[in-house]
């Protein structure tokens, strides 16, 4: 008795749907636009599992709706339940959740058995650059010789990118973790860029859907798969480059 009431005194009530409603409210202010969508996603599917009080929900409960989500990858899995752990963390702050919850306890992220990812060669890359239309080429030359995110240079402005010598910067609301960074910029990026030195506005003047179906029309044209495959070239080149992961 004295255990739950050290726990439970100060917890206020409130519904699964309604402090997950509040929580999305919130992250739609501190995350990027497609992070705090993926999220949302995950608390719907949440909300129609546990139809209860946030305080009244159950490690049981929680086993059984991963159970149910047996047939995805454990990557997938690992989604849901970091999701749910941070949604968690919030309700604690709200007096949703007491402190000593240990609902996190069922949490544990899975192992998952991920593929190395797929790379670009340097002569697809050309033909790639090449073979772009005009109002796609900062996109792939950014993308290929910087690594930024497909969000993060949806959402640049040239600004940004001349503003700081030798540097990108990338400003908390344009970043997925909603904190401030720099990529340095190599000379081959200078180089397919200098056309555009004086430009002003975003990089991409389009709708998004515009750009979806540009990529993947250049893409498919070129033989090339996956939306990553330009973040995940540049990483891979640059840590072959300098040995130094961070």
């Amino acid at each position: 008795a004295k255990a739950c009431v050290e726990n439970n005194a100060d917890v206020k009530r409130v519904s699964f749907r309604d402090a997950a409603d509040q929580y999305i409210r919130v992250r739609k202010k501190k995350v990027s636009e497609r992070l705090a969508h993926e999220d949302e996603l995950r608390m719907n599917r949440f909300c129609v599992a546990f139809a209860v009080d946030v305080s009244d929900l159950t490690k049981v409960a929680i086993e059984l709706f991963f159970e149910e989500m047996d047939h995805l990858a454990p990557k997938t899995r690992n989604h849901f339940k970091a999701t749910l752990g941070h949604f968690f963390k919030w309700c604690v702050t709200k007096d949703f959740l007491a402190p000593g919850h240990r609902l996190n306890e069922v949490l544990g992220k899975e192992a998952a058995n991920e593929a190395a990812p797929k790379i670009i060669t340097p002569t697809q890359f050309q033909k790639l650059l090449c073979s772009s239309p005009v109002e796609l080429l900062p996109y792939i030359a950014i993308a290929g010789f910087a690594g930024a995110r497909r969000s993060e240079i949806l959402r640049l402005n040239w600004e940004y990118i001349w503003r700081v010598k030798k540097q990108i910067e990338l400003e908390p609301h344009l970043t997925k973790t909603n904190k401030r960074r720099f990529i340095e910029m190599q000379p081959a990026l200078k180089k397919w860029l200098r056309p555009w030195k004086r430009q002003k506005g975003a990089v991409w003047t389009g709708t998004i859907d515009q750009f979806d179906y540009a990529f993947t029309k250049l893409m498919a044209a070129n033989g090339l798969p996956g939306h990553n495959l330009l973040r995940h070239s540049f990483a891979s080149y640059r840590l072959a480059e300098t040995q130094n992961a961070p």
